[in-house]
């Protein structure tokens, strides 16, 4: 039998969310785990369920693979690409059907965790304007 170590300070909501210990290490000794656990916490806090969160889990745990938390803010377009070069991956061994779909959920999950440890970059507020020309034909 193979002997898996989980950190006692990580272990807790890993160990809550899978049976298995070997997937309780993966989650536990990946990049970033501290921070995922913190995620996970909060949103089991809120009452999410348990089934969401393991899928929550796994999305992070391929966001954090990439993102590996170098210093600075990260900004939208950065999400994106990341999660259409994450999305690819399971379609090449034919898992995800729909490409956008897979894209745009890794991609929330990531603005969300993101956002929640302060690490998404708030995108500068644009003035509101009103078309000129459209102003000028609806008071004609």
């Amino acid at each position: 039998m193979r002997r898996v170590s989980v950190p006692p300070v990580w272990a807790g909501m890993f160990n809550t969310l899978f049976f298995l210990p070997i997937a309780s290490s993966r989650h536990a000794n990946a990049p970033l785990a501290k921070a995922r656990r913190a995620f996970l916490s909060h949103l089991a806090s809120q009452g999410v369920a348990r089934a969401t969160l393991k899928l929550y889990a796994g999305q992070m745990l391929l966001v954090a693979s990439v993102l590996k938390r170098r210093p600075g803010q990260i900004e939208d377009s950065e999400i994106d690409h990341w999660a259409q070069r994450l999305a690819k991956r399971p379609r090449q061994r034919g898992h995800v059907k729909n490409l956008k779909l897979s894209a745009y959920n890794v991609a929330r999950v990531a603005r969300a965790w993101c956002s929640f440890m302060g690490w998404l970059k708030k995108p500068k507020a644009k003035p509101f304007r009103i078309p000129l020309i459209m102003t000028c034909r609806r008071f004609t």
